[in-house]
């Protein structure tokens, strides 16, 4: 920088541009060229006159100074309306001028306005031993020895009649208010009340306590103040260590936490599309999916203290039947269930660790559900939904379904975790490259992490401590940063597939209380641990709108699929009577008092491959499709057990069951006549050959007859002998006859 004789500072560029910068045009001094005839003056400039031959280009703030400094005066024309504007800093503006000048020009005993309104308002007085000189009155700032600039202030009487309740300050606009050390003014401008220094996130790694002059940190159970900073909390019990257990399509992977040779290692490999992950610490299990092979695997995972590594044994396929494109997982560590996304059949489900007993937790308002996080302690359920035009996370209840207000939005919420530490959600979206975080009821949503290079499209996300750490599919990276303020981002592992899920496998991340204590002794507030019910129990809280966590629970029974739950709340009952229907990949039930929830579970791959006709026989508990990809007649069980060839046939329409007499019947469209064949697949035989275009078919059994419609000419329907005999059409002209069902 150039230092003016004015005392001011201005940039060394700026020395002979032919602006004076100084206010004093020191820094326009002994240049040793001359500004060369300018064609056009700059943005900041004006022109002396409207001949642009004029070799003078002068800086516009001369316009209307009170100087005259074109040859002609013409800065100083016109400027009457001109008088009302504004100095910046450190300058004075003359009264009714449009001139500024510096500060240090007032009160020097030199008329530098034309009107000498920078000479008012200053007094002479002694400065120093042997000094006096001119300084300003009422400034706040005491120049004279005997403080003469500083009394017989007009405006010193203000602050009798201020509000304040601590210090006032006379000023010459009035008073102003002011508070001592460790309080602040609250937004009356008066009042002085005490600092919050926890009101700021993140000042605590946990818990903050705020004192009158400062805060205190400490930690929650399990947890101590770190000896290299009184604001951060360690997990107390250093082994075993945190372990980030991820997917990446093709393994399980895992690696140290807080180490520094950040590569991990396989935990299992091998796997077509393995993608949601989570474990149940204290009984040393991990849980996945696979949804190319449509299944959930459980194992046994092991930590190895002699080199801090983990080990999987016992791996064993849990669910497999009746599971559509299983992709979020989540593990409820005290009432020993999991619970899971099916986004196919856009639904979750909950099962017991073996995956028996499982039933739809929620089956409404699903579009298309991706990921899943359960607190046990509160009985509360999360997921995310990319539904277009509704995409959000939701709130649900463990056993009872959907509670609560959704988090709506319209992104991508992709991946999702609980922070069990303070009771907050977080989820990563996919289309804004964005991490967020609320509170379990939804309230206090902040941004955590954005405009991070290796956040460009989040998948998974957990957290631990102080740390939010996610996968990124782009980047291929996993990485962390400050689960409040989104800093100190950094790249945990740089690998070369997508990670999908991940996870901290440690103790803390699954406590067994709300308060984090460890010991099963405390674990006394959840009800279904001293509860019988048939089928399975659920720790629930009251069913109201809100999701408050100081609530107690209580249980709830549920029932598996095919049961429902009895009158008498625990004891389950079969369900006698549902819709059944195929939706060409999949055939479903569900029950007649509640369409949301299934009675059965879902047939699907590598079963049905394009399901187009049903029937069913309801004395054995077996169902009948025709698939119109692999051109057969197949049945299995309402289970999904027993999956069978009945027929193979190139084409069909209607489906039929003889339950007495353990017949199938089928209409072949293409040859217009109706087969029939024994449900061991034997016998094959036609009946009935001469319709027109025949469609559906339907049985009466008891009275030995069946009805079929058919689309030529007489477009009717027709009643014959289960055997063929007997013909007559019963309706005709009815234009296309479709489906037909019989009233018993």
């Amino acid at each position: 920088e150039f230092s003016c004789k004015s005392g001011r500072c201005v940039a060394i560029e700026w020395l002979c541009d032919g602006e004076d910068d100084c206010g004093d045009a020191s820094d326009e001094a002994d240049c040793s060229t001359t500004p060369s005839t300018p064609t056009v003056c700059g943005r900041s400039e004006m022109r002396c006159g409207n001949n642009t031959s004029m070799n003078q280009c002068l800086p516009a703030r001369w316009r209307c100074d009170g100087d005259i400094d074109c040859p002609n005066g013409e800065d100083e024309i016109g400027c009457d309306e001109c008088k009302s504007h504004t100095c910046g800093t450190g300058l004075f503006k003359c009264q009714d001028e449009k001139k500024c000048i510096l500060d240090a020009w007032k009160c020097d005993d030199v008329h530098d306005c034309v009107n000498g309104s920078d000479e008012v308002d200053c007094i002479r007085c002694k400065t120093g031993v042997g000094q006096s000189g001119c300084v300003n009155k009422c400034d706040f700032k005491v120049d004279c020895l005997d403080r003469s600039d500083e009394t017989n202030c007009s405006f010193q009487g203000v602050c009798a009649n201020s509000e304040c309740s601590h210090t006032c300050t006379p000023t010459p606009q009035g008073f102003k208010c002011s508070c001592p050390k460790g309080k602040e003014l609250s937004p009356d401008d008066a009042t002085c009340q005490d600092i919050d220094y926890c009101r700021q996130r993140g000042v605590c790694s946990q818990i903050c306590q705020s004192s009158p002059l400062s805060f205190h940190c400490s930690c929650h159970n399990g947890w101590k103040i770190a000896h290299y900073d009184v604001t951060k909390c360690v997990y107390a019990k250093k082994s075993p260590p945190p372990f980030i257990i991820f997917s990446n399509q093709r393994s399980l992977r895992y690696l140290r936490l807080n180490e520094g040779k950040r590569k991990s290692q396989f935990l299992v490999k091998g796997f077509r599309q393995v993608m949601g992950v989570d474990f149940h610490y204290n009984r040393n299990l991990i849980f996945f999916t696979e949804i190319l092979e449509d299944r959930i695997t459980r194992a046994r995972i092991k930590f190895n203290e002699k080199d801090n590594s983990l080990k999987l044994t016992d791996q064993r396929v849990i669910i497999s039947r009746g599971l559509m494109t299983p992709e979020g997982l989540a593990v409820d560590w005290i009432h020993d269930r999991i619970y899971f996304v099916e986004a196919t059949l856009n639904q979750i489900e909950m099962a017991t660790l073996e995956g028996t007993n499982r039933t739809v937790i929620v089956g409404e308002g699903l579009v298309n559900p991706r990921a899943i996080a359960v607190d046990p302690r509160y009985g509360y359920l999360f997921w995310t939904d990319w539904g277009v035009g509704n995409s959000r996370v939701g709130e649900g209840v463990t056993g009872r379904g959907r509670q609560g207000p959704d988090m709506e939005g319209d992104g991508w919420p992709n991946g999702l975790t609980l922070d069990y530490l303070e009771n907050r959600v977080y989820w990563a979206d996919a289309k804004y490259d964005i991490i967020w975080s609320a509170k379990y009821d939804g309230t206090d949503d902040i941004t955590v992490v954005e405009r991070v290079d290796w956040l460009t499209h989040p998948f998974g996300v957990t957290t631990f401590a102080d740390l939010v750490i996610w996968t990124d599919w782009r980047t291929t990276v996993i990485a962390s940063a400050n689960k409040w303020s989104g800093e100190n981002a950094t790249i945990v592992e740089l690998g070369y597939n997508p990670p999908f899920d991940v996870k901290v496998f440690h103790e803390s991340r699954q406590p067994l209380t709300r308060t984090g204590e460890q010991s099963c002794e405390s674990r006394a507030p959840y009800p279904c641990l001293n509860f019988t019910c048939e089928g399975l129990c659920v720790s629930v809280p009251p069913a109201t709108d809100s999701m408050a966590i100081d609530t107690p629970l209580t249980a709830k029974c549920t029932c598996p699929q095919f049961y429902k739950l009895a009158e008498n709340g625990y004891s389950c009952e079969r369900i006698v009577n549902f819709l059944l229907f195929s939706h060409f990949l999949e055939i479903r039930g569900i029950r007649l008092d509640n369409s949301n929830l299934s009675a059965i579970q879902a047939i699907s791959s590598p079963e049905v491959v394009r399901a187009t006709r049903l029937a069913y026989d309801w004395s054995h508990d077996r169902i009948y499709w025709a698939d119109s990809k692999t051109q057969e007649i197949k049945s299995c069980f309402v289970n999904g057990s027993d999956s069978t060839v009945v027929a193979y046939t190139e084409r069909y329409e209607g489906v039929a069951v003889d339950w007495i007499a353990r017949n199938i019947y089928w209409t072949d469209p293409g040859i217009d006549q109706i087969k029939v064949v024994r449900m061991s697949g034997l016998f094959a035989y036609t009946i009935f050959q001469g319709g027109q275009k025949l469609r559906s078919i339907a049985l009466h059994p008891v009275a030995g007859v069946l009805f079929a419609t058919d689309w030529g000419t007489k477009a009717g329907i027709i009643r014959m002998k289960l055997d063929g005999t007997g013909v007559k059409w019963i309706l005709t002209g009815l234009g296309w006859p479709n489906g037909i069902t019989i009233d018993f």
